[in-house]
């Protein structure tokens, strides 16, 4: 008898614990750290590599050459939000890796892995980005909200070559850069970019637009092209708000032709929302507990009458 009780305790206490957990959030989502540039090739030269794990210390990121010997690390200033990370010295043919907390292995995308890459010569940073060669090509398409294509090619200046590696090249739009494809010929001396985005109350302004390209590298000097003018409509989205209305009773029974089709009551509404889920999980649960606790209580009482 004893032996009975204990099992249907452990019952409740088994259930009670699934009821518990049932309730239990899930854990946040988070988005992973992450470490630009993230090329193959790197000037030894180069500024540093942007963190953007802002309060990361010395023990959450490291850099090993293929032989495994550490080399050592500056971390700070934070610049534009982003920790600077800047090795003590990188030696040219030399083939380094980056390891780096992303601190965060659950978000909606997945961490960034190791930064595998070997330095090149050191070159001086560039001062001049290149010129657009012929004019840009803009293509609308109304999809309710008008969308624009920007196709545009450049011949790049000759300082450019050495880090074309870690600049980020983006189409900029009245200087503000937009969406952006960009490929560079294997000579590294001309730029084919695609550039896309959608026209708002900024772009339907004025049909006269500017349009350049804009290298960025962090910690260095933006760079840009000379402006070319455009001219196009960009209109804004046609967005209107709906008239007000008086608000109608739902009809009755006799006027629905769909019979309970719509949530359990005519007319198509609900009169209170199902519970469906988690929540109905927890209150089975929370009910089977419930009762075998009254059956281990009428066990008992029967027990001590006889």
């Amino acid at each position: 008898m004893i032996g009975r009780r204990l099992l249907v305790a452990s019952s409740v206490a088994s259930l009670l614990t699934l009821v518990s957990v049932a309730k239990a959030a899930p854990a946040p989502s988070c988005n992973p750290a992450s470490m630009t540039p993230s090329a193959a090739s790197i000037p030894a030269n180069f500024p540093g590599f942007a963190y953007t794990a802002q309060a990361a210390t010395a023990n959450d990121v490291h850099l090993f050459t293929l032989a495994k010997v550490e080399v050592p690390l500056t971390l700070g200033p934070v610049v534009g939000g982003l920790l600077k990370v800047k090795p003590a010295a990188l030696t040219p043919g030399t083939t380094y890796e980056l390891d780096f907390s992303s601190f965060c292995n659950y978000g909606n995308y997945p961490p960034q892995g190791p930064i595998v890459f070997m330095a090149t010569a050191e070159a001086p940073l560039p001062t001049r980005l290149g010129e657009v060669s012929g004019t840009p090509t803009v293509v609308l398409e109304d999809f309710g909200t008008t969308k624009y294509t920007i196709t545009a090619a450049y011949t790049l200046d000759p300082e450019m070559k050495p880090w074309l590696s870690v600049y980020q090249l983006d189409v900029a739009l009245d200087g503000n850069r937009v969406s952006t494809k960009a490929s560079v010929d294997a000579t590294g001396t001309s730029a084919h970019v695609i550039g896309t985005g959608w026209c708002d109350a900024v772009t339907a302004a004025s049909n006269a637009h500017t349009i350049q390209l804009r290298a960025t590298l962090p910690f260095a000097p933006t760079l840009d092209t000379a402006t070319v003018t455009v001219s196009f409509s960009c209109p804004a989205p046609n967005i209107t708000t709906p008239p007000k209305e008086p608000l109608q009773p739902p009809p009755t029974s006799a006027s629905s032709s769909s019979g309970n089709a719509g949530g359990g009551h005519a007319g198509g509404c609900a009169a209170t929302p199902s519970r469906t889920g988690n929540g109905a999980t927890d209150l089975t649960l929370f009910a089977m507990a419930l009762g075998l606790a009254s059956f281990v209580r009428r066990r008992t009482a029967a027990t001590r009458r006889t």
